[in-house]
């Protein structure tokens, strides 16, 4: 669940609470019960006002989910949306940088490590976007329609310097 664009932990924390449990609901005339989905976990996406995921910001989701005695407690980080603004707006260039901040967060706290399960990052094949309301002609070589995201090359630079971090081959 993503902290809403307020802000609020505590809303996205009673999001997890409320999808960790079961729930009947009626649908076209069937009842349907759901299991509730214990692995369901909090997605610090930044705010209108701030991004969210420095150390002291990892540290109060993660009293947060402890606090409220979530099952499985996991984090995160998208590395995209209002993570990654400069003066009010977006550059998906900065994604890497969000990840290795959030990686040294966890260096300087190893205890975050059991918590901060990963990133998301808004990547296609290639940097940058385009709003399909105002371009005479889509290009359709690979420009996202969506968000604006960070390239293929972009994408494997980061994947390459996380997997050489832990030795990964």
């Amino acid at each position: 669940m993503k902290n809403p664009t307020h802000g609020s932990l505590k809303v996205a924390v009673n999001s997890i609470l409320a999808a960790q449990h079961s729930h009947t609901a009626i649908f076209d005339g069937y009842e349907i019960k759901t299991d509730g989905n214990l692995y369901a976990h909090l997605v610090l996406r930044g705010s209108n006002s701030r991004p969210n995921y420095s150390l002291a910001d990892l540290k109060e989701a993660s009293q947060a989910l402890l606090d409220a005695k979530v099952n499985n407690p996991a984090i995160i980080v998208d590395a995209s949306h209002d993570n990654c603004l400069i003066n009010g707006k977006k550059d998906p260039l900065r994604q890497g940088e969000v990840v290795f901040d959030v990686i040294q967060s966890i260096q300087e706290s190893p205890e975050l490590l059991t918590l901060v399960k990963g990133f998301m990052l808004e990547s296609f094949l290639l940097s940058g976007n385009q709003n399909i309301d105002t371009v005479s002609e889509i290009n359709m070589n690979g420009l996202s329609i969506t968000d604006p995201c960070i390239g293929f090359e972009e994408t494997v630079e980061i994947l390459t310097k996380l997997a050489n971090m832990w030795n990964i081959k």
